[in-house]
């Protein structure tokens, strides 16, 4: 039991229905509450197998895309039907006969609930999800790193990694064999989640740790605690 999500659910009151004051199309962005904040960025659930990005364009256009992290598809479904007050709402986006309802609270935008309805109207998945947002730059991470270990013998290609940046929230780890995998933004900028799709995530390497001197990086700690150094 993930005892976490059921006191974050308790407090910000995603667990129960809320009953709706207002209805607002993606397209009545004038009638909208001066409160009204969407939520968006980088959202994941506690198992950290479901990746979900909310967007707002320029235009008003909110998107939601997401990303299994079992099977690596990709989904985006646009232009949702939101319901709600100054204490909680809901966007309801259609995949054909499938609902995808985020729900939170305006004062809580860093968690949301994830409810998907199957066209029998029954609920199949029902996720607690915490934004990976940081306020902290992640492209100051982004650079070449050398694992110096191995300076006297044994050197090879996995001990050079190139970090680079896929979004606000994702960075991705590469060395010169070619593995990637990704590594996620947390709030705390020594700590970066690692992605499930590293090969050394089952063996315990779920977490990186960021080593900064005041706003510079100089290294960060790879699979089994091996520091690599900046080398740029």
């Amino acid at each position: 039991m993930n005892i976490k999500a059921i006191a974050l659910a308790s407090i910000i009151g995603l667990s129960t229905p809320a009953i709706a004051d207002i209805t607002l199309n993606s397209h009545s962005a004038s009638a909208m509450p001066t409160d009204f904040v969407r939520p968006t960025g980088a959202f994941m659930d506690n198992s950290e197998n479901s990746v979900v990005l909310l967007k707002l364009d320029e235009f008003g256009n909110y998107t939601y895309e997401a990303k299994s992290g079992r099977s690596g598809a990709f989904l985006t479904l646009k232009n949702p039907y939101i319901k709600g007050n100054n204490k909680r709402y809901t966007y309801t986006f259609k995949n054909g006969n499938h609902k995808y309802i985020i729900a939170h609270r305006p004062k809580n935008p860093s968690i949301i609930r994830l409810s998907v309805v199957n066209p029998q109207g029954y609920v199949i998945l029902n996720h607690l999800m915490e934004k990976l947002g940081t306020d902290w730059d992640v492209n100051s991470i982004v650079g070449n790193y050398e694992n110096h270990l191995y300076d006297s013998g044994g050197k090879n290609d996995w001990h050079y990694v190139t970090i680079s940046r896929i979004d606000d929230n994702t960075l991705q780890w590469k060395n010169r064999v070619g593995i990637t995998w990704t590594l996620h933004a947390t709030k705390h900028r020594e700590i970066l989640k690692v992605g499930k799709d590293c090969p050394y995530f089952d063996h315990g390497h779920t977490t990186a740790t960021v080593i900064w001197d005041g706003n510079q990086v100089l290294g960060i700690l790879g699979p089994w605690n091996k520091r690599y150094d900046r080398s740029n």
